[in-house]
């Protein structure tokens, strides 16, 4: 799994690109890597792109559901307790999408959500004109996480 990012900070925004095969591992890795180097900063929105991640074949979904959950509830209440953070998560494939709609309503009264469509990404998130091409933002996105930490 490929994680590209890049943070905004004069617009409060961290945008994150998810690609290849899910790895929990990675995702729980990322998770860490973000709280500690991200909590410091304004962040009030993030996003996450997950149109080119592939969930694979999920015969233990609910297991792996549940662990995204917990990994992204001890962020919450370690790196970014009492902070009003809006996260939209961008999906096109049936699977993303059944797995960003199971998650986002697992934090209910949060500020969780998902989108299918730019014009949803720029309105639920209030993006500013200059970072409404939000497919070039992603795709430019100037930074790679790299699990093992040598290459970040």
């Amino acid at each position: 799994m490929e994680i590209k990012y890049q943070l905004f900070e004069a617009e409060n925004l961290l945008v994150q690109k998810y690609s290849g095969q899910f790895s929990m591992e990675e995702f729980a890795a990322y998770a860490r890597f973000s709280g500690m180097n991200f909590a410091s900063k304004p962040i009030k929105k993030v996003l996450l792109d997950f149109r080119d991640l592939h969930m694979g074949n999920y015969e233990d979904f609910n297991e792996t559901l549940d662990k995204v959950i917990k990994v992204r509830e001890q962020v919450n209440e370690n790196e970014f307790k009492n902070r009003a953070v809006t996260f939209v998560i961008w999906v096109e494939k049936p699977m993303p999408t059944a797995v960003a709609h199971l998650f986002t309503a697992n934090f209910s009264g949060k500020n969780y959500h998902y989108a299918l469509t730019v014009d949803s990404i720029v309105d639920i998130l209030k993006l500013p004109q200059h970072l409404r091409n939000v497919e070039k933002i992603v795709e430019n996105a100037e930074n790679t996480f790299y699990a093992d930490n040598t290459k970040i």
